[in-house]
């Protein structure tokens, strides 16, 4: 995996199994990420 974009998906997979705490950056994009994925859930 080479950037954010691979690796989100991928964090993504292992749910609740994973916290990213760092970097800082990767934390916030998977946190915008999941709340975009939630927001189209809870519309």
């Amino acid at each position: 995996m080479t950037g954010a974009q691979e690796m989100i998906p991928w964090l993504m997979s292992w749910g609740g199994a994973v916290e990213v705490l760092e970097p800082a950056w990767l934390r916030e994009q998977l946190i915008r990420s999941l709340q975009e994925t939630l927001h189209c859930y809870l519309q």
